[in-house]
């Protein structure tokens, strides 16, 4: 009945958790300043356990409903209340039930069978938005993973998850001084000054489709090749591409990232320029890495494109019949090779030298540029959709943006046009 203790401690406890997400947002926004990194950790955490709670208390209603439909004299059962496998940690200390064998019991019927798949599993299934469903936590941290060794922009940029549709940073806009001054005499004010720099995540999809007969016989092949791990792979690749485009280009990218790495909004202004759009000389290269301020050279990395970093290893100055080249190999394995004693990462979405002004940037990416992400990844299952042409379509989704928060903390090496 509604009035049962249990039912009753249920929707108290989503009362609370409603309460404790309000009083964040509120405070968040009396303040001005958003959420600290912990602050919207702790909120998706509790997003996660009020999602679900929901769930536990739409079946607890389902079941009541059931119970009305009995006889009147049917003689009253002595109540039970069976314990799915991993139900008693469905609002863990994470706040979220995606990472319990019954999730992945019911997703994985759910990436088998689509809009087919057996009621009681669906609604074992978080939902997000727009009819998609959230994935399990490892499938989350998969992707994840393989989207950080194919892109560079993960690898050496900061990467935080944001629970509100914008995050703001206040980052310096203008450094202060220090003057001397007179006994009793006045000094020039010369006070530092801030700018905000918002990231809004823009939606990102992918659409894969597989034949029915690949999606019945994966299993039968091996731990090593499920459809678990084709969606994981070609997701991965397919967000990889897509992500470090957006972020490397030259202009803001539709209805995408407004102000990418290289674009006018990112404001990095040029260390040096080569002798002409060919050529590369190691004076160039030099001047390029002193360009950039002492106090973000310690830990710079560069970002160039493939055929830029062809010329970065060519360098090299001759002495006595020895050639003494500047690149310096890591000698360890995962260690990025090093120029000047600074680590270079290739993209292949970075512009290709001669076909731009810029090709390559310097800077502290580890400190001074964020990559947010709002939230997991959704995905959704089409059965019927591609029925006639004997596959099911996947749809994948994730919310992201990427912005520079310190323009003078980096340096652009261009090439003359």
């Amino acid at each position: 009945m509604a009035n049962d203790s249990g039912y009753k401690a249920l929707v108290e406890k989503m009362g609370m958790v409603y309460a404790e997400m309000k009083k964040m947002c509120d405070d968040a926004n009396d303040s001005g300043e958003g959420m600290s990194d912990a602050l919207e950790a702790k909120y998706s955490a509790l997003k996660m356990q009020y999602a679900s709670l929901t769930a536990q208390r739409q079946r607890s209603d389902e079941l009541m409903n059931v119970g009305a439909s009995f006889k009147a004299d049917a003689p009253e059962a002595p109540k039970q209340v069976r314990h799915l496998p991993g139900a008693e940690n469905a609002s863990s200390k994470f706040g979220r039930n995606t990472d319990t064998d019954e999730y992945r019991n019911a997703w994985g019927s759910y990436i088998r069978s689509g809009e087919y798949t057996n009621p009681l599993e669906i609604r074992a299934i978080s939902e997000a938005s727009g009819g998609t469903v959230l994935p399990p936590l490892e499938f989350h941290n998969a992707i994840t993973n393989r989207l950080k060794t194919m892109t560079a922009i993960r690898q050496i940029a900061k990467v935080v998850t944001i629970g509100s549709y914008a995050r703001e940073f206040a980052v310096d806009d203008t450094a202060g001084s220090a003057t001397w001054a007179a006994e009793a005499a006045s000094f020039t004010e010369t006070g530092q000054t801030f700018k905000k720099v918002t990231l809004t995540p823009a939606k990102l999809s992918a659409l894969l489709k597989v034949s029915n007969e690949l999606v019945e016989d994966a299993p039968a092949r091996g731990a090593g090749f499920s459809i678990e791990s084709i969606l994981t792979e070609s997701f991965a690749r397919m967000f990889a591409q897509a992500e470090e485009s957006a972020f490397c280009a030259t202009a803001s990218v539709t209805s995408g990232p407004q102000n990418p790495l290289l674009s006018s909004g990112a404001g990095i202004t040029t260390g040096a320029t080569t002798a002409t759009n060919s050529t590369m000389t190691a004076a160039n290269v030099i001047d390029w890495v002193y360009s950039l301020p002492r106090q973000y050279r310690a830990n710079a990395s560069i970002l160039v494109h493939d055929a830029t970093l062809s010329k970065f290893r060519q360098l090299a100055s001759i002495s006595t019949g020895t050639v003494n080249y500047f690149w310096q190999n890591s000698g360890a394995l995962g260690e990025p090779d090093r120029l000047m004693g600074i680590p270079v990462y290739a993209s292949a979405a970075m512009p290709v030298m001669a076909t731009t002004a810029k090709i390559g940037v310097i800077g502290d990416f580890g400190n001074y540029s964020v990559l947010a992400e709002r939230g997991t990844y959704s995905m959704r299952v089409l059965k019927e959709l591609y029925a006639a042409s004997g596959q099911t379509g996947y749809i994948a989704s994730t919310r992201c943006d990427f912005s520079v928060t310190l323009n003078e903390a980096f340096k652009v090496l261009a090439c003359a046009t």
